[in-house]
């Protein structure tokens, strides 16, 4: 396969996420994949993207979603497709079988996710989380961070606190991962009415734009500077038609 790199312990093949960054100039679609270990309410965030109950969604002593499974909807002429994947650290299925199961949601976001969303559940930040990314780093290789949005459920819990200030008292751990994804982090209700449940959406689709618009500004800039570095006049048009 053309453009594509083995990552992790040879669970399979994952677009580069540059490749993926200019698909968002090109057409209207927005690719999303959600990670998390069990229990942090990826199908219950899923299924509030995509406005309508796609995926199952229960309280239960072990995973739901065992594997990756793709929906989308039409949103503000936007395509969302949204891939769930299996959570980690289910107590019924081995962990190696859970990672190979989530690299292959690669083939379900062809030609590669626009972001990978980090589903956390708010509150006290464990080991598991904190081992959930360095899973994810193995799966999706280290420059997954660059493309990498952590959110937050269970929003209501927050009450009358700023998610800001959250984290602000969290521990280091917490807030390393957050320095890692530069920032880029939310919060929603998944329990919330269909006006603040739009409102998150919108939140969330800009933030994944605003990340895409800048990762492709990066790039052309850098590719503008190597030009120069080698002494040619014209650049080409290509990289400034963005």
């Amino acid at each position: 396969m053309e453009d594509t790199e083995h990552v992790g312990w040879g669970l399979g093949v994952m677009v580069h996420p540059r490749h993926s960054v200019h698909e968002v100039g090109s057409d209207n679609s927005l690719r999303i994949v959600l990670v998390g270990k069990t229990g942090s309410g990826k199908s219950a965030t899923a299924n509030t993207i995509l406005g309508q109950k796609l995926f199952a969604s229960r309280i239960a002593p072990h995973a739901v979603t065992q594997t990756c499974q793709k929906e989308s909807r039409k949103w503000k002429e936007r395509d969302l497709m949204v891939v769930d994947t299996p959570g980690l650290f289910d107590t019924k299925v081995k962990l190696e079988t859970t990672c190979t199961e989530i690299s292959r949601c690669v083939l379900y976001s062809c030609p590669g996710p626009h972001a990978i969303i980090l589903v956390l559940r708010l509150g006290r930040h464990t080991e598991e989380e904190q081992e959930t990314v360095i899973r994810i780093k193995a799966i999706f290789g280290e420059a997954a961070m660059k493309y990498m949005i952590v959110l937050f459920t269970r929003k209501d819990e927050l009450e009358d606190q700023l998610l800001n200030d959250f984290i602000a008292d969290s521990d280091a751990n917490l807030k390393s991962i957050i320095r890692e994804c530069e920032g880029r982090c939310l919060a929603i209700n998944n329990k919330a009415e269909e006006a603040e449940r739009e409102a998150q959406v919108q939140e969330l689709v800009q933030l994944v734009e605003f990340l895409n618009c800048r990762a492709r500004l990066k790039e052309h800039s850098t590719a503008i500077e190597f030009c120069l570095l080698l002494g040619r006049k014209n650049v080409p048009r290509l990289l400034c038609s963005e």
